[in-house]
Parts: structure tokens; C-alpha cells; sequence
């Protein structure tokens, strides 16, 4: 053999051994060690279900022992006389009769760890005696439980009717555990029918729900009552608009420094133009003067107006803008009077005066 093919006998040969060295390892320690570690969980959890199971059993147990306390034994002669007993000090209690009659046995059933012994009440009596036996049947802390219960309305002035199954339980089984089961025969009821809880019930007589169905009549409606319509309110009539002015100062002139006044006629169609000087007649108003003074107009402050025209009616001086019509002459007081007619005592000028320099004006409407 040369060394290449010893070397690869000799890498053969180790893997062989390794394999051989790792399935006898395996075998003896490996494997069994899983095995005990898969044993070991699979304990745990059946510990942990039974340590589960063993806390529930006890929880479970101990309420069965209190319910086995609120049963009458084992001895089925004895629970029939004990429940029998215990349901006519209830009915006795209750305000109705706690004789016999009314009171039938019914069907018992067992199951094997249980039984059932089952008593049929039918009774009439007044509403307030069935309700303290609803209420103490409720209250009643026997093992037991109510079933087709039912309250029937009297027939005109009779009693009303009662109706239930009466189930007591109790425990049959005599195998395992065994739990005190007899409940005194004689045990007193310590019921309040005075209460809180029992005046809650008063709320079916309140209701009247036993009450004879009355069909529902509808009122008679109320006569029609006819309503006069109201007068349709007929608004005044408006007054006719007053006369459309006619009569406007279109021009205020001078002619040899002598002012006149232009009046235009606009409703005439010819627009025949009217002139007068100081001391005639307009409208029936002196003409006193015509005031060239630049003031405001009294339409639009904002604008001048040149000239103006004053009047004199009765004691008061008016004035009359150029290009405004007659009408809208406007009364001047104290500063507004120019100064030719501020003198003292408020005499009158005896000649046509102008303020500033007299100037030929005209005005365009």
C-alpha cells in the first residue's frame, strides 16, 4: 500500500470507530436519560391534575356538606312526613288553611345519589296570604325548588286560586362520604312577613293585574266648533305722493354788479326761466341777497357749493343752494347768516349786498 491509500484506510477507520463509539454511548446513557426526562414531565403533570382534582373536590365537598344540612336524611317514610310538615307551617303561616285538604303527593324520582319527593299544593285565599306564601317560599332555606306555579283570578268576590309543585331534594347515596342530611322536623321559621323584602310583592295587587279586561271606549270627540276666520286686515291705503317740485334755482348771475336770481319752471314743458332781483317776490318770499360765500354743500358735505340765494320769511332768513329747488331751502341761525346780516340788532341792509366778490354763476342740473 503507498500513503495515500494508507491514509485513507486510517480515516476510515476512525469514522468506523466513532460511529461505533456514539451508538454504544447511545445505547447505555443517551437514550435512557430521555426516556427518564419524558418520565419526569408526564409525572409533573399528572401531579399537578391531581393536585387540581384534589383542591376542586374539596371546594366541591364542602358545598355539598352545606346543602346536605338543608335536607331531611335518607329514609324516604321519614323526608315525605318531615317536607310534608314543613310545607303546612309554611301554608299555616302563610294565612291560609293548613289543613290537609288541597295538599296531594306527587311524583318522587331518584337517580341514585339524589332524590326528589314532590308535593302538589292547590289552595284559595285572599291575595295578601298568597303572597307571604310566595315570599316565604323564597325565603324558605330547605333544599328545594318551585315549579308550574301558577295564581288564578277570583270568580267575582271568591279567593283567588294558588297553584305549585312543591320539590324537596335530598341526598340517596350511601356509598363514599357520608354527610349529616337530617334537618330538624320541628325547626321554626324565622321568616319577617314584615319586611322589606316582603312588602316588594305588594306590587302585584297594585298593579291589578287579575283585573277583568274592560274594552277601551273612545270618548265621544267634542263638538265641532267652527271658527270664524279673521277679518283679512286691510292695510290703509298709502297717501298719493305730494307734488313733484318744480320750481329750481338754475342760475344766480350778475349783470352790472347787480346778482339775479333764475328760477326754471321744470313741469313746464316750454322750461320757461324766471328772473328776479333784490326786493322782488319769490314764492311770496323777499329776496334779500345772494351770498357768494364757497360753503359746504348741505346735501354733500364732502362738495363745495358757490352760491346761494336768502330769503326772508316772516322774521327768518332762509337760503336756497344754487341748483336746489325752492323747496329745499334750509332756515339760517346765528354764524350761518353772512356777515352784511350779523349787524347788531339785526337790522336790515337797505341796498343788495354780496359777500365776496360778486361773480356770474349758473348751475347745470
Amino acid at each position: 500500500m503507498n500513503k495515500r491509500e494508507k491514509i485513507l484506510a486510517a480515516i476510515t477507520a476512525g469514522i468506523i470507530c466513532v460511529i461505533v463509539l456514539y451508538t454504544l454511548v447511545n445505547g447505555l446513557f443517551l437514550s435512557p436519560a430521555t426516556s427518564l426526562d419524558e418520565d419526569i414531565r408526564n409525572t409533573k403533570r399528572n401531579i399537578d391534575k391531581l393536585e387540581q382534582t384534589k383542591r376542586s373536590m374539596k371546594v366541591k365537598t364542602a358545598h355539598l356538606k352545606a346543602l346536605a344540612a338543608l335536607t331531611y336524611g335518607k329514609d324516604d317514610d321519614d323526608v315525605e312526613k318531615k317536607t310534608f310538615s314543613h310545607l303546612m307551617a309554611m301554608l299555616d303561616r302563610s294565612g291560609l288553611t293548613s289543613e290537609g285538604k288541597g295538599v296531594s303527593k306527587g311524583n318522587t324520582k331518584s337517580s341514585g345519589d339524589l332524590r326528589e319527593t314532590a308535593w302538589r299544593v292547590l289552595k284559595g285565599g285572599k291575595m295578601e296570604h298568597i303572597l307571604n306564601l310566595l315570599y316565604m317560599l323564597e325565603e324558605d332555606p330547605t333544599l328545594h325548588r318551585i315549579e308550574n306555579l301558577s295564581i288564578s283570578p277570583r270568580e267575582r268576590d271568591g279567593p283567588f286560586r294558588v297553584e305549585f309543585d312543591y320539590v324537596a331534594l335530598s341526598l340517596a347515596s350511601r356509598k363514599g362520604p357520608q354527610f349529616a342530611t337530617t334537618r330538624p322536623s320541628d325547626i321554626k321559621l324565622a321568616i319577617d312577613l314584615k319586611s322589606d323584602r316582603r312588602k316588594l310583592y305588594n306590587v302585584i295587587p297594585e298593579r291589578d293585574i287579575f283585573r277583568r279586561y274592560i274594552k277601551y271606549v273612545a270618548p265621544p270627540k267634542p263638538p265641532a266648533v267652527v271658527v270664524k276666520k279673521p277679518t283679512p286686515r286691510i292695510d290703509p291705503p298709502k297717501p298719493p305722493a305730494g307734488p313733484k317740485p318744480k320750481y329750481r334755482i338754475c342760475g344766480l348771475p350778475t349783470f352790472g354788479g347787480e346778482p339775479e336770481v333764475w328760477v326754471v319752471n321744470e313741469i313746464d314743458k316750454t322750461g320757461a326761466v324766471y328772473k328776479y332781483k333784490q326786493g322782488e317776490k319769490l314764492m311770496g318770499w323777499e329776496i334779500v341777497m345772494v351770498d357768494y360765500r364757497m360753503l359746504p354743500d348741505p346735501d354733500k358735505p364732502d362738495l363745495f357749493s358757490p352760491a346761494r340765494v336768502i330769503v326772508k320769511i316772516d322774521s327768518d332768513y332762509w337760503a336756497i343752494e344754487g341748483n336746489q329747488y325752492v323747496t329745499a331751502k334750509r332756515i339760517l341761525k346765528g354764524s350761518d347768516l353772512p356777515p352784511v346780516l350779523r349787524i347788531a340788532g339785526g337790522a336790515e341792509p337797505t341796498s343788495l349786498q354780496t359777500t365776496t366778490r360778486p361773480q356770474s354763476v349758473s348751475f347745470e342740473k
